[in-house]
C-alpha cells in the first residue's frame, strides 16, 4: 500500500496549473466561464420568512450547510473543494481494489454473513447491476465503497501527475458519495427540512427518474467538455444512455462527481440540492453546528 496525502497532491496541482480549465473550472477565466453572468445568491440576497410561508427556506438551508469559503462569490479552487468534506474521511490505497475486499471478505466471514441489504426500492435486487466484476474484463477498478465493511479503497495512481491526481480525487468525490449515503439509509436520520436526503426522497427521486432529468439538463446547456472528457460530448446521446443503465445510487454519484463545483457552491437542480446536503449533512458552518 502506498500512504499518499491527496490533500497535498491537490495542493501540488493548484500550484502547477493555475491556469487550467475543464468543467469544474478550477481557477476560471471570468471571460471563458459561460456562467459568469449567474447571479450567485448568498446568505444576504436570501428573502426573510413571510407570515405562515418559507419563502427562501430552502435557499437559507443550503447556504447554512455549505462551508462559506466555497458559497459565496469568492473564487475557490480544488484545494478549497478538497478540504471542505466533499472528500471521505478515511479511505485505503492499494494495488487493486476489488481484491482487497476480497481478501477481506476471507478473513472476516462474519460481515459478509451479517450484512443487511439497505433500505429503500431502488436497492432491490433487481436493480443492481448485471455488469459482473471489473476484473474480468481485465481491469481494475478506479475505487471501490463496501457496503459490509463500510470502507473505500482507492486504486493506487500511476504517478503524482496532475492528471492521474485528479482522477484520484475523481474517484473519492464518487466513492464517498455512496458511502454518505449509505449510511444516511442505514441511520435514518430525521429530516430538517422536506428536501433532506433520506429513503423516501431518494424513493421519489427513483420513481420519477430526477438524476437522469437533471443530468440531461445539464449536458444540454454544457458549453465546456468534462474535465478530461471531450470525447463524451461528441456523442451527448451515448453519454446519457450509458448513465441510464446505471443503479440509482451509481448515477446519483456520477452525476456528483461530473458536476461537483454546482453541487458545492451553487446548487441548482433537485440532484445538486440533494448532493449538497448529503455532502454537507453535519459539518460545522460558519462557527456554527447543525
Amino acid at each position: 500500500m502506498t500512504d499518499i496525502d491527496v490533500d497535498e497532491m491537490a495542493e501540488d496541482i493548484f500550484e502547477q496549473q493555475k491556469e487550467r480549465k475543464d468543467i469544474n473550472n478550477i481557477e476560471p477565466d471570468i471571460n471563458d466561464n459561460p456562467q459568469k453572468d449567474k447571479k450567485h445568491r448568498n446568505l444576504n440576497s436570501i428573502q426573510p420568512y413571510q407570515t405562515n410561508e418559507l419563502i427562501g427556506a430552502d435557499d437559507f438551508d443550503i447556504a447554512y450547510r455549505t462551508p462559506s469559503k466555497l458559497y459565496l462569490e469568492e473564487k475557490s479552487n480544488l484545494r478549497d473543494i478538497a478540504k471542505s468534506g466533499v472528500l471521505p474521511e478515511t479511505y485505503t490505497m492499494v494495488p487493486d481494489p476489488e481484491k482487497y475486499f476480497d481478501d477481506l471478505a476471507k478473513r472476516h466471514p462474519e460481515k459478509i454473513e451479517s450484512f443487511k441489504r439497505p433500505p429503500g426500492e431502488y436497492n432491490r435486487p433487481k436493480y443492481r447491476s448485471t455488469r459482473g466484476k471489473v476484473n474480468k474484463n481485465g481491469l481494475v477498478s478506479a475505487g471501490l465503497y463496501s457496503l459490509a465493511f463500510d470502507e473505500i479503497a482507492i486504486r493506487e495512481p500511476d504517478s503524482l501527475s496532475p492528471e492521474d491526481t485528479l482522477d484520484v480525487i475523481d474517484t473519492l468525490i464518487h466513492e464517498d458519495i455512496h458511502q454518505k449515503q449509505r449510511r444516511m439509509e442505514y441511520h435514518k436520520p430525521k429530516s430538517r427540512v422536506i428536501s433532506e436526503p433520506s429513503v423516501p426522497l431518494f424513493e421519489k427521486m427513483f420513481k420519477e427518474d430526477i438524476v437522469m432529468s437533471d443530468f440531461k439538463s445539464k449536458l444540454k446547456k454544457a458549453n465546456t467538455p468534462f474535465e478530461m472528457r471531450k470525447e463524451l460530448l461528441k456523442n451527448r446521446k451515448a453519454v446519457t444512455a450509458n448513465l441510464k443503465k446505471e443503479i440509482f445510487p451509481e448515477q446519483l454519484a456520477y452525476y456528483g462527481d461530473y458536476f461537483i463545483r454546482d453541487v458545492v457552491t451553487d446548487p441548482r437542480t433537485k440532484t445538486e440540492r440533494a448532493l449538497n446536503r448529503l455532502k454537507f449533512k453535519d459539518a460545522p458552518i460558519w462557527g456554527m453546528q447543525i
